[in-house]
Parts: structure tokens; C-alpha cells; sequence
């Protein structure tokens, strides 16, 4: 908290210290949790589903500030209350307990905290671990855990992995399959911008001035982490160099780094330009830097090629490629994709997207892509086949919790 900064607003919300509810009626109540802002934006359809269907009142917390203000942003006629997540010790969480009273726990991939789950069967609250993951890091420390790990993964009333490779790891890990239902990832049910031509464009000249002509590749960097950033200018430098025409937009993954980023591009020789800087001069910038949050779909509309953030050494996991390859948009991962494996690997094996096993191969790939039309098509194509393929994940994920509350 103290690291990242923002959290002074509600603060109060971490200590359990909640604002009263209204008397429940005979709706069903569901807290909701979703970490940030990408769990906020995948969970938003599902909350929305789950309204209708079981005539349901939603309250969400979430944990970052930047969860937290896009939630209270965009979320706010959805939901009848939006809070920040209590601080997992029994005082908080009994508190906010006392005031929320749900009737079902919805839980989002890998939120699983002792005292908040010891809270659930005390009040004999059903708990739903939807687009449930483990990465090759939790998975490890999981297993290392041994009885502790069952202990807490087994409190669950049903756990919906997001792929099959998902659900293995759970029963590898004692979990009864009967609590295990492989239901897909919401993500990519999550509602893409469309593409129009007419709308690019204007973000297009939004972004990088109205001198940019119809046939300026721009390369995005999708939420970047450190040292990327220099990656990606480098990749630039050498696109370029060949006499290519191209723009260079870099979306970090935490916004907070602008300073960082600043002290970065004010060294360098190219012109720049961060999206928060009012009195920011430069019209028509080689570089541009979208240090906003929640602006990460739209602003991927404008590009041409998407290398995938924290797929590069010293950075592990990697960042979401559903929304830029489900978008159509040419994108290249990194060889460090442990958080995604095997959404990464399906994609592959669709060639709906591309993935260096290093610097130079990452390089090289982004290179091809921008100069090669018929590559783009290709792979923009069967991005956006791939996603539709992988649809249906809300669906199947009301299905088993309607079941288990009916």
C-alpha cells in the first residue's frame, strides 16, 4: 500500500469500518472480490449475469486504488455498494462481515484468504473461486504447503478453473473433483471495443497528431514492467532504421511509474509525450506514454502490433494477451508466460499470436510483423477466431452457481 500510494481515500474500509447497508429484502446478497483492475473489468459481466438471472444484489470490494476507482467510476449503478477488501485478520473481517451479510461468496481466480474463508462457514455462506488460476509460482508454493494448501483450497463450495491444465493442478493438489468444474475464462467473455476504421483513426491523431499518415505502424507495448520499456525503444530504433514509418505507444502496467518512465524518455533523443501531462508541448511525439488506468482497451485499438508486458526477463508470468489477440490486433509474447501458459500455448497452436524465446527472437518477431501485411492479416484473423471460440464462460459459471445456491 505504502509502496504504490493513492489509498488515503476510505481507507477506513481496510479496518472492516463499512458504510450501513439497507435492510436485506428477499434478494440474494453476493460480495464479490476481484483484485484489480483487470479482475474488475473480466468479473463485470459475470456480476451483470448474475443480477439478472438470480435477481441478485451485488457488493464488490476490491483491493487496489486503481480497482477501486474504476469500480466506483463504471460499476457503481451495478452494484449496491463498492468497498476495499478488509485487511485479512478476524476484527476487520467479522466487522465487515456484520455489515455485509452476504449469501454467497463470488471470488475471482486466486483470492483465497484464510479468515475471510473462516467467516463463510461460520455463517454457512456457500464460496465460488471462479476463473480460478495457478500460476507455476502458486502452484509450487502450494504444493510445498502440502495439508496447509488442502486445508485452504478445500474451503471452497465449488472451484471453476479457467482451463483444464488449471483444474490438473487443483486435484494434484488433493482437491475433490466433485468441487471442480473447468468452466473457461471470463476474460473472454469480457465485451471488446470494436475496430472502425473512422474511430481509429481519430485515436490515432489523438495519440500521436494529425500527422500521422494511413500507413504508420504503431508499436504497443500492452502494460509493460520495468526494463521493457527500453526493450521496446530499442525494437523502434531498429524499425526505423529500415526506413519504416512507425509510432511507438507504451501502456505501463501500473501508472505509478511514470516518474521512472519520465526520467527514461527525457534521456533519450526521441520525441515523447505522457497521456497526464497537461502542459505537455509536443504535438506530434515519436513516443507515446498512457500512464492513465482503465484505458487499456480502447487506447490498443490504435495499434498496428502488441508485444504482451512482463513476458521478459527479469520480469516473469506475463500480462493478458486475451484482449489484443481477441481483438484481431498482431501480438508477440515474451518467453516468460507462466500466469497464461496454456491460454499462451492455445494460442500458438492457433497461430493467433507469436512468442520469442528471447530479446532478439521478441525483436525480431515485432520487426516482421510491422513490415509484413499478409502476417498481420494471417495472425489478426486467427486472433479473432480464437476468441470466439472461447466464449461461453459466464454462461457455464452461472450455471454451477445457480446450482449450488437453488
Amino acid at each position: 500500500m505504502l509502496k504504490r500510494g493513492g489509498y488515503g481515500q476510505d481507507v477506513q474500509h481496510r479496518w472492516g469500518k463499512l458504510p450501513k447497508l439497507p435492510e436485506k429484502q428477499e434478494k440474494l446478497r453476493i460480495w464479490a472480490h476481484a483484485v484489480s483492475v483487470g479482475e474488475i473489468n473480466a468479473i463485470r459481466p459475470l456480476l451483470e449475469e448474475l443480477k439478472k438471472t438470480l435477481n441478485a444484489e451485488i457488493v464488490l470490494s476490491t483491493t487496489t486504488s486503481t480497482g477501486y476507482k474504476l469500480a466506483k467510476d463504471k460499476m457503481q449503478e451495478l452494484c449496491l455498494q463498492i468497498t476495499y477488501f478488509p485487511i485479512d485478520f478476524w476484527l476487520f473481517s467479522r466487522r465487515a462481515w456484520s455489515i455485509i451479510r452476504p449469501d454467497a461468496l463470488v471470488l475471482m481466480e486466486a483470492e483465497l484468504w484464510p479468515e475471510h474463508l473462516h467467516q463463510a462457514k461460520v455463517h454457512d455462506v456457500p464460496v465460488f473461486l471462479v476463473n480460478a488460476r495457478l500460476s507455476d509460482r502458486s502452484y509450487r508454493r502450494y504444493a510445498k504447503a502440502g495439508w496447509i494448501s488442502r486445508r485452504i483450497l478445500n474451503k471452497p463450495t465449488a472451484i471453476l478453473p479457467s482451463s483444464e491444465q488449471d483444474l490438473e493442478r487443483f486435484v494434484k493438489l488433493g482437491i475433490a473433483r466433485e468441487k471442480l468444474t473447468c468452466t473457461g475464462n471470463l476474460k473472454c467473455d469480457s465485451p471488446l471495443p470494436p475496430i472502425v476504421d473512422s474511430q481509429r483513426n481519430a485515436l490515432r491523431k489523438e495519440l500521436f497528431g494529425e500527422k500521422i499518415q494511413e500507413n504508420t505502424k504503431i508499436l504497443l507495448g500492452s502494460s509493460t514492467w520495468p526494463d521493457e520499456e527500453k526493450f521496446l525503444l530499442e525494437v523502434y530504433r531498429q524499425a526505423k532504421g529500415t526506413g519504416m514509418d512507425i509510432r511507438l505507444l507504451i501502456i505501463p502496467r501500473h501508472a505509478e511509474r511514470r516518474d521512472s518512465l519520465k526520467e527514461l524518455f527525457s534521456a533519450q533523443p526521441e520525441s515523447y509525450r505522457f497521456r497526464t501531462d497537461e502542459r505537455a508541448t509536443e504535438e506530434n511525439p515519436e513516443i507515446y506514454i498512457a500512464d492513465t488506468t482503465g484505458e487499456l482497451s480502447r487506447l490498443t485499438t490504435a495499434a498496428d502490433v502488441a508485444f504482451i508486458g512482463k513476458s521478459l526477463p527479469p520480469n516473469k508470468g506475463g500480462q493478458t494477451p486475451i484482449e489484443a489477440v481477441g481483438m484481431g490486433i498482431p501480438t508477440v509474447m515474451g518467453p516468460e508466460m507462466s500466469n497464461f501458459r496454456q491460454i499462451s500455448q492455445e494460442m500458438l497452436h492457433f497461430d493467433a499470436a507469436r512468442q520469442g524465446r528471447s530479446e532478439s527472437g521478441v525483436s525480431t518477431l515485432l520487426i516482421s510483423l510491422l513490415r509484413e501485411d499478409k502476417q498481420r492479416m494471417e495472425l489478426s484473423n486467427n486472433g479473432k477466431s480464437w476468441h470466439k471460440a472461447q466464449q461461453g464462460a459466464i454462461r457455464r459459471t452461472v450455471d454451477v452457481i445457480r446450482e449450488q445456491i437453488s
